[in-house]
C-alpha cells in the first residue's frame, strides 16, 4: 500500500545488527623511536622493445628499480636482529637455598634442566667457533691412544683432517728443501 507511513526505526521487521553506532577503532600504540612522516624512496623505470617485437607491436618490457633511504633506527633494528648475541647461563650450580631436605628437592626439579641447558650452551660455544670441536674431539683423542698406548696414525682419529687413503701421495720433496731439525 503506497499510503503506509515507513516503519519507525524499534518496528522494522529485520533485527538490527548495530543498534548503537560502532566505536572508533583502537589507535596503533605509538613506537618510542622516530619515525619520519614520509618514506625516502626513488624509483628508475626503464622500457626496452626489441626492432621484432615493434614492427608486430608487441608493447614494450618495463623495468623499475627502486632505492630507498634506511633511517638511523632502521639501521639499529636491522643490526639487532642480524647479530647473534652470545649465550650466557648464570645459572647457579647448586641451589642458593639452606641444605637439607628444601636443597634436594629444589635440586633434583631442577638440576637435569641445568644440566641440559649447559650442555647446550657448551656445544653452541663450540660451534661457533670453527673448527673448534674438531680440534678438541682430535686432542681428546690423541689422549685417550696415549693412555692406551696404541700407536698415532692419521687415519685412525674420526675428526683428521688429513687425506684419505686412496688419495694420491704428495711428491717427495726435493734435496735442498730437507734439511736436519734443529730440535733434538
Amino acid at each position: 500500500m503506497p499510503d503506509d507511513p515507513p516503519p519507525a526505526p524499534g518496528d522494522s521487521p529485520f533485527p538490527t545488527l548495530f543498534p548503537l553506532p560502532l566505536p572508533p577503532p583502537p589507535s596503533p600504540p605509538t613506537p618510542n623511536h622516530h619515525i619520519p612522516a614520509r618514506t625516502d624512496e626513488r624509483c628508475l623505470t626503464y622500457c626496452t622493445q626489441a626492432s621484432n617485437a615493434r614492427v608486430f607491436q608487441s608493447p614494450p618490457t618495463c623495468h623499475t628499480l627502486c632505492w630507498r633511504r634506511i633511517w638511523a633506527y632502521e639501521r639499529s633494528l636491522i643490526q639487532a636482529a642480524s647479530t647473534r648475541a652470545p649465550l650466557a647461563l648464570t645459572v647457579p650450580a647448586p641451589v642458593q637455598v639452606g641444605r637439607g631436605e628444601e636443597a634436594r628437592e629444589l635440586h633434583s626439579r631442577f638440576g637435569r634442566e641445568r644440566e641440559r641447558l649447559q650442555a647446550m650452551a657448551r656445544a653452541e660455544q663450540l660451534a661457533s667457533v670453527p673448527g673448534k670441536e674438531a680440534q678438541q674431539g682430535e686432542r681428546a683423542a690423541r689422549r685417550a691412544r696415549r693412555s692406551v698406548g696404541t700407536p698415532t696414525t692419521p687415519s685412525s682419529s674420526p675428526w683428521s683432517t688429513s687425506r684419505p687413503p686412496s688419495a694420491p701421495p704428495s711428491p717427495a720433496p726435493s734435496r735442498a728443501s730437507r734439511r736436519p731439525s734443529a730440535r733434538h
